[in-house]
């Protein structure tokens, strides 16, 4: 459905965008990852939420540091993004990047001061860190 519709109109962004969530759905993060690289190359502000999606697709594919360039860029390009942010903390925490995750997270709760994942992350980060005090006011 979404390849007819492309082969008729070939700036059509949002054929192109759900395209690549249903190969991800389908378990195809490849596919999906094309399609994404394509669609930031023709049209990078197409819509932001497309940063995630990219990243999620190179997660399943096990390719963080690509996951972590396309958060990344879209902090840069979006730097109030705070869902680019948590999404970035959280691969960090997983690579035990505990310092740059921690960062991620107080940016986010700079920014949104009761933002549950925000403090999830950095009490993860800090018991990551070994400060079980700042990890324990953090979860509560």
């Amino acid at each position: 459905m979404f390849s007819k519709s492309l082969q008729a109109n070939k700036t059509n962004y949002d054929a192109l965008f759900y395209r690549a969530v249903t190969n991800l759905d389908q378990e195809l993060p490849e596919k999906a990852i094309n399609d994404l690289e394509e669609l930031m190359k023709i049209c990078s502000d197409y819509r932001k939420t497309m940063f995630i999606v990219l990243s999620i697709a190179y997660r399943r594919v096990n390719d963080y540091l690509s996951a972590i360039r396309s958060l990344s860029k879209a902090i840069q390009k979006y730097p109030s993004y705070l869902e680019a942010y948590i999404a970035r903390g959280q691969i960090y925490i997983f690579q035990k990047k505990w310092d740059k995750a921690l960062n991620d997270f107080k940016t986010v709760l700079k920014y949104s001061p009761k933002n549950g994942m925000g403090y999830l992350g950095q009490g993860d980060s800090f018991k990551g860190l070994a400060q079980t005090d700042e990890a324990i006011q953090s979860y509560t």
